[in-house]
């Protein structure tokens, strides 16, 4: 039916909280229509992260009785008169819903309504332990700005008769360090988000932090990260900087060089004592170690170093029992002082099948006016110690032959866990005409974009072009204008790996290209056999123009789309559920399909995993 998208994306924008409810006209009609017939209303109900609503109540103004939702959410009211009237929809615990439906709507006597009801009895709940013995904490008061809620004598605590939206939660109690949580939308499954075991007041183990600030630590899901400004001559360019999306805390800068921690020495710290146990700068993350990325090797230098020799670390916290962490500065304090790359490898194989945390930082050996700089050029995770700036050691994955994709990459690669990115830059990115080459902070902003951003959530690989963050449009990666046809090996692509099931098994990329000529893609899953499959897009894509080319590629053409008309960016869905149950790579590479003389681009608006 024509109507039916119209009225999906308007009964989205339909909701209300309370005992009101919001109504919205879909076309104009004017007064005083008459009946002439009677026609059927259908459609399907949810709640407001997408899940199926049963039970839901359907009426219609002027009409004797109700139907119901199924168990799937759907509904049929058959009878109804075709003319102008308010259709609503109710549940108990949900924000009511309500809907004029014009008489001009009825296509062949059929309308259909898709309806999304607000959940206004939403609960937070979780236990308080003590980070010291592992008790239960009574007593601490848990806000989340508006509401709040003080634990009973198990620790207990609840939150409810709120929306399901994205909160911060403050922990607070006499004589212990506050600590705050986030809880986000998709943390609330049957309009309850279940946060488990918190941990308050436990030791301070990595500069401020607890275990439990540790818990939330970044996902370090990849084996490579790249620092740097400066084309270094290895296999990376200037904006391939994904080291410097990590967290830091202290003083850093991304230089040309490398992402460089440094020591601070601004006037109110130069009377900081010397202190070789704890880090004065620091990056850290947790990370799986299993035997394919066992061995930590830094790619780093440093500068003045024939006055100044740095002293640096690596330190794992396990914090698998909470109450009695575990921390080891793996061969304690090292003295550094090369103004040349060097490679030092590190041995994680005593942390194989945990998930660990990894810090590196830097020491501040001296006090008074003492200031120094640890420039790291790539962290990579491999099963043997990797060479200069070489790719990842490994096995190639058969089929990928100069895609440098490995097999312990594919089976190491820790799952994303979000499902929606966006590719459009954040509005504090710097506009100095270089981007990223003269910003000391790298692409930190690309970390607080209200959903994920590509860069800080999924891994680029330069085989022979850069890419373009900073482009307005959404990130971009192309092929290089002169290059040969080739379309086995992609000029670059970006990677993620997630587990595939109901609900979260159709993958859609909202692209451009920036040209009249083609573009040339292709989506290869990878699963952890090594096994390589091609995706074909649905049937349904939306381009300008799109058809199926040689070895598994597609081109298409559409040279539109803008933050301000998303609508025209062209859209194309892979369906995944053959991989339901599994961990699967997921590679979205650029190709030189033909010789044109541009540089074929594929520009990403956003990605959305449902």
């Amino acid at each position: 039916m024509k109507f039916k998208s119209i009225f999906k994306a308007f009964m989205l924008a339909a909701v209300s909280c309370g005992l009101g409810f919001a109504t919205v006209a879909c076309t104009e009609d004017g007064p005083g229509e008459e009946d002439v017939s009677y026609g059927t209303l259908q459609g399907s109900v949810q709640d407001e992260t997408g899940s199926p609503l049963s039970d839901v109540n359907v009426t219609v103004q002027g009409v004797e009785g109700s139907v119901l939702t199924d168990a799937s959410g759907a509904y049929v009211y058959s009878d109804v008169p075709v003319r102008t009237q308010l259709v609503t929809f109710s549940k108990d615990g949900y924000g009511t819903v309500g809907v004029t439906v014009q008489k001009s709507s009825f296509v062949d006597g059929v309308v259909e309504i898709n309806a999304s009801l607000p959940v206004v009895n939403a609960k937070i709940s979780g236990t308080v332990l003590n980070g010291k013995t592992g008790q239960p904490f009574a007593g601490v008061t848990v806000s989340n700005g508006s509401k709040e809620s003080v634990t009973d004598a198990q620790g207990n605590f609840l939150i409810d008769e709120i929306t399901i939206n994205n909160y911060s939660l403050t922990f607070s109690a006499d004589g212990v360090k506050s600590i705050t949580k986030t809880v986000t939308k998709d943390m609330f499954a049957n309009s309850t988000a279940e946060l488990g075991e918190i941990y308050l007041g436990g030791d301070e183990l990595l500069g401020d932090l607890t275990v439990e600030e540790l818990k939330d630590a970044d996902t370090w899901y990849y084996n490579e990260y790249r620092g740097g400004k400066g084309n270094g001559g290895g296999y990376v360019d200037w904006s391939v900087v994904y080291m410097s999306t990590l967290n830091y805390v202290g003083q850093w800068e991304n230089q040309n060089e490398g992402c460089t921690l440094q020591i601070r020495n601004g006037d109110s710290d130069k009377s900081n004592p010397a202190d070789l146990e704890n880090f004065d700068s620091f990056l850290y993350g947790k990370k799986l170690i299993t035997e394919d990325n066992k061995v930590l090797t830094i790619m780093c230098r440093t500068h003045n170093a024939e006055t100044k020799h740095v002293r640096w670390g690596v330190r794992v916290l396990d914090i698998t029992d909470p109450v009695n962490p575990e921390s080891e500065l793996i061969g304690g304090v090292r003295d550094f002082s090369n103004t040349n790359y060097e490679n030092t490898s590190i041995d994680l194989s005593s942390y194989v099948g945990k998930e660990i945390i990894i810090a590196i930082g830097i020491f501040r050996a001296e006090t008074g006016d003492y200031y120094n700089q640890f420039v790291m050029r790539k962290l990579s995770f491999a099963p043997s110690a990797n060479s200069g700036d070489d790719y990842l050691s490994g096995t190639a994955v058969t089929g990928l032959e100069g895609w440098h994709m490995t097999q312990e990459m594919v089976r190491s690669t820790m799952p994303n866990g979000n499902t929606a990115f966006t590719g459009i830059p954040p509005t504090e990115f710097p506009s100095d005409g270089d981007g990223a080459k003269n910003y000391g902070g790298g692409y930190q902003c690309f970390r607080n974009t209200a959903q994920p951003h590509i860069i800080a959530s999924w891994a680029y690989m330069y085989v022979n072009k850069d890419a373009e963050p900073q482009n307005k449009d959404g990130f971009t990666i192309k092929t290089r204008s002169d290059a040969g046809v080739n379309t086995l090996v992609p000029e670059s692509y970006i990677y993620s790996k997630f587990y595939i099931e109901e609900g979260a098994n159709r993958i859609t990329f909202n692209i451009r290209n920036g040209a009249d000529s083609y573009t040339f893609k292709k989506l290869a899953a990878i699963t952890m056999d090594g096994t390589v499959t091609y995706i074909e897009p649905d049937a349904d894509f939306s381009a300008v123009e799109a058809s199926a080319a040689d070895d598994g590629c597609w081109k298409f053409k559409n040279n539109q789309g803008s933050v301000g008309r998303p609508d025209q960016y062209a859209s194309f869905t892979y369906d995944l559920s053959r991989f339901n149950g599994q961990d699967v790579m997921l590679c979205y590479g650029v190709f030189k399909g033909e010789e044109n003389g541009d540089e074929n681009k594929i520009i990403f608006y956003s990605i959305e995993l449902k």
